[in-house]
């Protein structure tokens, strides 16, 4: 089979095929989530684009369409940051908050989602396993036991 950036009109299929399995519902492609899509190389073939839309799903909290905003920045290259880090600007609290833990909000959150796979959980978070091994340990998270 060819590769995947060889099937440009497979792009966009392949993903909301993803985006349904990972979310458990219907989920659109926009217009110019789709453009960028599309544009992308796509050099880890159809794997990346599977990683790709899992770290939407996790970090941009996709909602029924998927948007430029919510890919990573390597596909999404615009003034505004991704979904979720812009939502979190706009209801920035007055008293501030303490990045540690966000950043250990985050790992948890990746590690639930991957079942407790740390090397999963670092692609979501687009850190290498020893980087999140070592900030596991800094913020003294365990990985999640299995679910029953």
């Amino acid at each position: 089979m060819a590769p995947l950036r060889e099937r440009r009109a497979d792009v966009v299929p392949l993903a909301e095929a993803f985006l349904e399995r990972l979310a458990g519902r219907r989920v659109v492609v926009s217009p110019d989530a789709a453009e960028a899509l599309e544009a992308h190389p796509w050099p880890g073939n159809v794997r990346e684009l599977e990683n790709v839309v899992e770290r939407a799903v996790v970090l941009g909290g996709v909602g029924a369409v998927l948007h430029r905003e919510d890919l990573p920045g390597d596909l999404a290259p615009s003034a505004a940051p991704p979904g979720p880090r812009r939502a979190a600007a706009s209801a920035f609290p007055p008293a501030g908050v303490r990045l540690a833990e966000i950043e250990e909000e985050w790992i948890r959150a990746a590690l639930r989602h991957t079942g407790g796979n740390r090397s999963q959980a670092a692609r979501l978070l687009g850190v290498s396993r020893q980087a999140l091994l070592y900030r596991m340990e800094k913020h003294g998270v365990d990985v999640p036991p299995a679910a029953p």
